[in-house]
C-alpha cells in the first residue's frame, strides 16, 4: 500500500529517506527551508548556493563504505552521476590498506567516496525529484 510521507529536512539525510521512500512507491513531500540550488551545476551552486541551514556546506566530506555499499545497492544512479562530475569513488585502494592477515572476502568492495556536500546534496536531489 503507497503511503504519503513528508520528510522533513532536505539534506543529505533527508534527500536519501525521499529517495528510498520514492522507489518505494511512496507518494514524498520534502519540506526544506533552504531555498533549492538556482542551478544544477555543481560548480555553479557551490558558488552561490546560499545554505544558513548547513553551516559546514562548503566544506569537504567522506561518504564511508557502509553508504558506499548502500547507494550501490538502492542507488547506483547517484554514484553514476557523481562519477561524471568527477567524484573519485575509491574503491580496491583500501582494502589495499589492510595488512593482508585481516582481509576477508568482500573487503575489496569497501569504497571511500571523498567529495564536497553541495555535489552529493545535488546527486541526491537529481535522484529523489527524478522518482516523483
Amino acid at each position: 500500500m503507497a503511503l504519503r510521507v513528508v520528510v522533513i529536512g532536505g539534506g543529505a539525510g533527508g534527500l536519501a529517506a525521499a529517495l528510498a521512500l520514492g522507489r518505494a512507491g511512496h507518494e514524498v513531500i520534502l519540506l526544506e527551508r533552504d531555498q533549492a540550488p538556482s542551478s544544477q551545476d555543481p560548480d555553479e551552486a557551490f558558488a552561490s548556493w546560499d545554505r544558513p541551514g548547513v553551516a559546514h556546506v562548503r566544506q569537504g566530506h567522506l561518504i564511508l563504505a557502509r553508504a558506499m555499499s548502500v547507494l550501490r545497492a538502492h542507488a547506483p544512479d547517484v554514484l553514476t552521476g557523481l562519477a561524471a562530475r568527477g567524484a573519485p569513488v575509491l574503491a580496491s585502494q583500501i582494502s589495499a590498506l589492510f595488512p593482508p592477515e585481516v582481509v576477508e572476502p568482500g573487503d575489496d568492495d569497501l569504497g571511500l567516496l571523498p567529495c564536497r556536500r553541495i555535489p552529493f546534496e545535488l546527486a541526491l536531489r537529481r535522484a529523489a525529484v527524478a522518482e516523483s
